[in-house]
C-alpha cells in the first residue's frame, strides 16, 4: 500500500462547525479511507499555512483519489494538497535499481 499526506484549510463553516460541535475528525477521515480499501494512520490539526495534515494508507493513487474527491467536493476545505511519501527502504532500493540506469543531460554528447 502507498502512503498519502494530505495538508489543507477549512472553510469558515467548518471550523464554526468544529467550535459548536467539537470532535477530532479521525472517525469521518478513517471512513474515507476504509472505503477505499486503505486506512487512515494519523490526522494531525496544525498552526500556520495549513489547518490539517492527514496520514494515510491506499492501494493506488486512484483509491486515495477517491478518498479525498468527496472532502473537496464538500467545500468544507480548500487549498487540499496531497503527496506520496515513500519509506527510507523504497527510496534504498529504487536507488539500487538506478545504478543500472543511464541518462544523457539535453545537448551533452
Amino acid at each position: 500500500m502507498s502512503i498519502f499526506i494530505t495538508t489543507g484549510r477549512y472553510s469558515k463553516d467548518s471550523i464554526a462547525g468544529l467550535m459548536a460541535q467539537p470532535e477530532g475528525r479521525a472517525k469521518a477521515i478513517s471512513d474515507l479511507f476504509a472505503g477505499v480499501g486503505g486506512r487512515l494512520i494519523d490526522i494531525y490539526f496544525t498552526l500556520g499555512e495549513h489547518d490539517f495534515l492527514v496520514i494515510a494508507e491506499a492501494p493506488d493513487e486512484k483509491a486515495a483519489l477517491a478518498a479525498l474527491l468527496p472532502v473537496g467536493a464538500s467545500g468544507a476545505v480548500s487549498d487540499m494538497k496531497t503527496c506520496v511519501a515513500y519509506r527510507a527502504a523504497d527510496v534504498a532500493a529504487a536507488a539500487q535499481k538506478a545504478k543500472s540506469v543511464t541518462y544523457r543531460p539535453p545537448g551533452k554528447a
